[in-house]
């Protein structure tokens, strides 16, 4: 959550809502940037970060 609580503000909702009603498996990928999801996703729980060399050895 933003600190400034951007994303609650009842106007935000109502068009994140109304978005979210639109989306199925059909149109996921012309409605949802996917790419970007899966990047972030990774990135998060250590994959796929630019600069790392994920052949190299590592000590345990």
């Amino acid at each position: 959550i933003r600190l400034d609580d951007w994303e609650l503000r009842d106007d935000v909702q109502k068009e994140v809502l109304e978005d979210w009603n639109k989306l199925n498996k059909d149109n996921v990928k012309e409605l949802a940037d996917m790419s970007l999801f899966r990047r972030d996703y990774m990135n998060m729980h250590g994959f796929e970060i630019e600069g790392i060399d994920y052949s190299k050895d590592v000590q345990i």
